[in-house]
């Protein structure tokens, strides 16, 4: 069993991704299990994504086109 990471997150998808789901930076922050500055510092491009991170995004992402259709 292997996960691959297909891409790494840029501050725009970040922050896109964050809109889509109607959080706050707090809130997602606690989504994702990070700090509301931690998302800060993710969508203005100050840190990337460590790889656990974006696996958890990528399967939010997955989550939500699924349910789109």
């Amino acid at each position: 069993f292997s996960y691959n990471v297909p891409m790494i997150w840029t501050p725009e998808e970040i922050k896109k991704l964050r809109l889509i789901l109607k959080l706050s930076p707090k809130a997602f922050g606690e989504f994702i299990g990070v700090s509301n500055r931690y998302v800060n510092y993710l969508e203005n491009g100050d840190r990337t994504p460590g790889k656990p991170l974006q696996i958890l995004l990528n399967r939010i992402e997955k989550e939500l086109k699924e349910k789109e259709g």
